[in-house]
């Protein structure tokens, strides 16, 4: 990030925030659509962080349905409380199979992993 004079200049779409968006005059009444199209993402990388989505949403819900704490589902796991963190914020540092893992560590079965995979992917 640096400054040029007027605003600070974000080196790419993904870390510039949204509030950015509104306070700048060039970007002040611009719209955008999908999210894809805002964080310029390719057809191949959108569907595969629809799916990092919908993976940490289910495994979240997993988890709350069946009433365990996040340090629960860590010693579940045999993981973390900040890699449970992690997944139920489809941070990209986790893989896919950890965030499944996950969701069945919670108390999901196999027709819940499909659910989920089926709803956004």
């Amino acid at each position: 990030m640096e400054f040029n004079g007027y605003a600070w200049v974000y080196p790419s779409p993904v870390c510039r925030p949204l509030w950015l968006l509104d306070s700048h005059p060039a970007l002040r009444n611009r719209e955008y659509g999908e999210a894809a199209d805002f964080l310029q993402l390719s057809a191949e990388e959108s569907p595969l962080i629809e799916i990092r989505l919908s993976l940490a949403q289910a495994a979240k819900q997993s988890r709350v349905q069946h009433a365990l704490s996040q340090t629960e589902l860590a010693k579940r796991m045999t993981s973390s409380r900040s890699r449970i963190v992690k997944i139920e914020a489809a941070n990209p540092s986790v893989s896919k199979y950890l965030m499944v893992r996950a969701l069945l560590a919670g108390g999901a079965g196999r027709a819940d992993v499909a659910r989920a995979l089926r709803k956004r992917g």
